[in-house]
């Protein structure tokens, strides 16, 4: 059964960036959900696509960010981030306001 992600929860990225994430539904049996995220400081929110969370690892796409994470065995959710169009660009992030 896949961690359950559902609800608000932030991710702070090592190029100083925080995503703020708005989780609103999961579906349990695939791992899919569905949400929403938004840069601190910037306008506007963007509907997260291509969405996966097993009970190891979690994956989602914002706009061109792809982002990829893993729980340890305490919950804590960390991973890395990389732009679509420009994989040079990529930063490491981790969930700094929620255990899974």
């Amino acid at each position: 059964m896949p961690k359950d992600v559902t609800g608000d929860w932030d991710v702070v990225q090592s190029n100083n960036h925080t995503l703020h994430l708005e989780i609103s539904s999961e579906n349990t049996r695939n791992g899919e959900f569905s949400g929403r995220a938004n840069i601190h400081g910037k306008a506007g929110y963007t509907d997260l696509a291509d969405t996966k969370v097993t009970n190891d690892d979690i994956r989602f796409r914002m706009g061109e960010g792809q982002y990829m994470g893993t729980f340890d065995s305490s919950g804590q959710l960390s991973g890395v981030t990389f732009n679509r169009a420009d994989k040079g660009k990529q930063a490491t992030w981790v969930c700094s306001s929620r255990r899974f």
